[in-house]
């Protein structure tokens, strides 16, 4: 009794091992093969991708124009400038008033927030401040030539009252990187004609 009962587990198990080999032979056909081992734990060294990895051969979706300042033509790049005042426009001959709200990242590492016209409506006259409708926590900065091209003083504030960076443009598009806080950004028209800005803030 004892002979038929071993002699019937050796023919079930020599069973079992066929049918794990029949399965892993048909999944090698397949071209499934085993599973493929967990990726190693990042080590100091080790590439690390800052934005979305490009595949070869995708197609990326065209930006998506933001009102009302316009977006940047691609991340990180100063967006086109408001087109240039003309008579009968609305021009603040004081700084426009505005009622600030603040925006922080839900993405990262890098996040770009929608773009702002400064001022929101109309231009600013020679030597009159405007600044970001918003605040952004962010950490770089972009804005547009002036919109007729003519000089202007940008500065990059806190909302605590920190000025972080500022400078003189003649006119052209610019930059900034500054340390992560609550900013916003603000600009004072040096030139002859009322003038007016798209900015876009990051966070990277």
């Amino acid at each position: 009794m004892k002979s038929h009962l071993r002699w019937y587990i050796a023919v079930v198990a020599a069973g079992v091992v066929a049918l794990v080999a029949t399965v892993v032979a048909s999944a090698s056909d397949n071209g499934s093969g085993p599973l493929p081992a967990a990726p190693a734990t990042y080590q100091p060294g080790d590439q690390v991708w800052f934005e979305e990895p490009t595949v070869a051969g995708a197609t990326l979706d065209a930006p998506i124009t933001e009102t009302p300042g316009d977006t940047a033509s691609s991340p990180m790049a100063p967006p086109p400038p408001p087109r240039p005042w003309q008579p009968g426009d609305k021009v603040w001959t004081t700084e426009p008033p505005v009622t600030p709200q603040t925006f922080t990242a839900a993405l990262t590492p890098l996040f770009a927030f929608p773009c702002e016209r400064v001022p929101a409506t109309g231009y600013i006259s020679r030597n009159v401040y405007a600044r970001t409708a918003n605040n952004y926590n962010s950490n770089y900065w972009t804005w547009s030539a002036g919109s007729s091209s003519q000089a202007f003083h940008w500065y990059i504030i806190t909302t605590g009252g920190t000025i972080k960076a500022h400078g003189e443009s003649g006119g052209g598009s610019g930059s900034q990187s500054v340390s992560t806080d609550l900013h916003y950004w603000k600009v004072q028209n040096h030139g002859t004609t009322p003038q007016a800005w798209n900015v876009c803030p990051y966070l990277l």
